[in-house]
């Protein structure tokens, strides 16, 4: 719960001053959509949290890959932006490290 108030705090501080010098008042149905992602956005924050009582982080990582996947998705569906070569590589580049690093520690743990 911590964590979660923190980075909350946090990110509504940070972007509340730099939002100062761009600032349009939303119209209501944006205000519907802000506080049902805001909803939807904490609870995710919480079931993650929540996962990290029962297994490791980097047993979990792998999972988080899905969210590079569906951010993408996300970007060519909504909002019609199809991923250059280079978002493709550093999706790869991130995924590819993290399956090693996961790989290496594998190994290392069996090793013990």
């Amino acid at each position: 719960m911590t964590s979660n108030f923190l980075a909350s705090v946090v990110g509504t501080t940070v972007l509340s001053v730099l939002v100062l010098f761009n600032w349009r008042t939303p119209a209501v149905t944006d205000i519907g959509m802000m506080i049902g992602f805001g909803c939807v956005t904490t609870r995710g924050h919480l079931l993650l949290t929540h996962a990290n009582r029962f297994a490791s982080a980097a047993t979990l990582r792998p999972f988080t890959y899905g969210q590079i996947v569906f951010a993408e998705r996300v970007g060519f569906i909504a909002f019609d932006q199809a991923p250059d070569f280079g978002v493709m590589l550093g999706i790869g580049m991130i995924i590819a490290s993290g399956l090693g690093i996961g790989y290496i520690q594998g190994r290392a743990s069996a090793f013990k």
